[in-house]
């Protein structure tokens, strides 16, 4: 719905007055398809009209003005997707069902993009060089965890449509992967079905990415002070201004490929996000076009959390804390 449209229903939602009457909404939190979307799977008319903040805008301008500002550009699978909408898509099951399983030596003899659904950490320590590393994470792509982050929708951000993909996936995952890429339109070419130790024995070119655990200050207070490398917060524009690493630059993930073209090879890059996710998709995207590159895990809510000092703010963010705390919990910020 365009933000008129949208508002014409607050309208109407007026009307009613139910706690009973449920909510089940068609995007969940991390979509770039509403505004500050919650992460609850449903809600209703009469709790939304009492907590949502855009419901208690009475102004047309003032409503529209709030669900638009900040907005992230749309990704660009979205106008692939409504061409979909219109005609049709192929039964997911057969769409899956017909993706061959090939070793990387077969992939590679054919142009197209590897990209690794594994962890972080694995990745970092043997990949395909070129590869493009987007987690899969494990919650299904329902409720999302922080360091999970949005596999489909990186993957159609930063993959055009129609180019071909070679799937790489933990054994036993590969379906879980291919369902979620069929959900936007998208479809793998192939998974590689072979392991990091058959690719090194049949003599492809395995690679590793450095990754750094910010669990205690003297690493940071070393990392801010040496000018010698650059530190990228890959996070977007509004997260960046509302609180960075000093002397960090905001090369949001969404435009980091432009970035990349005149970037300096020279120089060492340090890169985080909020939580790990999306700075591990941006050091697969270093890596792959020959950049020295440190992951920076846990991101900036555990650098907040460690070295509040070393921020723009000097304090720590409380949503950054709570996630911070959660990332410690799942065992996702320390070696």
């Amino acid at each position: 719905l365009i933000p008129s449209s949208d508002y014409h229903l607050k309208s109407r939602l007026s009307n009613f007055f139910d706690f009973f009457l449920q909510v089940f909404p068609g995007h969940g939190a991390g979509s770039p398809c509403g505004k500050g979307l919650s992460d609850d799977l449903w809600s209703t008319i009469g709790q939304e009209r009492s907590t949502n903040p855009s419901l208690q805008i009475k102004d047309k301008r003032e409503f529209i003005s709030y669900l638009t500002c900040g907005q992230p550009t749309a990704p660009q699978y979205f106008r692939h997707c409504v061409n979909l909408n219109v005609v049709g898509a192929a039964s997911l099951r057969d769409e899956v069902s017909t993706v061959k399983r090939c070793s990387a030596k077969e992939c590679l003899e054919t142009s197209g993009i590897v990209l690794d659904t594994r962890d972080a950490v694995d990745f970092a320590k043997s990949h395909l060089r070129g590869s493009l590393n987007i987690p899969k994470g494990g919650a299904g792509g329902t409720v999302i965890a922080a360091h999970e982050g949005n596999f489909a929708i990186w993957v159609g951000t930063l993959i055009p449509h129609g180019r071909k993909i070679f799937l790489v996936a933990y054994p036993g995952e590969e379906d879980v992967a291919l369902v979620r890429l069929g959900r936007i339109g998208y479809k793998a070419s192939a998974v590689i079905c072979d392991s990091p130790a058959e690719w090194t024995s049949d003599g492809l070119d395995v690679v590793t990415h450095s990754q750094l655990f910010p669990n205690t200050p003297c690493l940071i207070n070393d990392l801010t002070k040496d000018d010698s490398h650059v530190i990228i917060d890959v996070r977007t524009p509004g997260e960046y201004q509302s609180n960075h690493l000093n002397s960090a630059v905001n090369w949001p993930l969404d435009s980091l490929s432009e970035k990349l073209t005149t970037a300096d090879r020279s120089r060492k890059y340090f890169c985080y996000c909020a939580s790990g996710f999306r700075s591990s998709i941006a050091a697969s995207s270093f890596s792959a076009r020959g950049f020295d590159i440190v992951d920076l895990v846990g991101g900036f809510a555990t650098l907040n959390v460690t070295c509040p000092a070393k921020t723009v703010t000097g304090k720590v963010c409380p949503n950054m804390k709570k996630t911070a705390d959660q990332l410690v919990k799942d065992g996702h910020c320390c070696a």
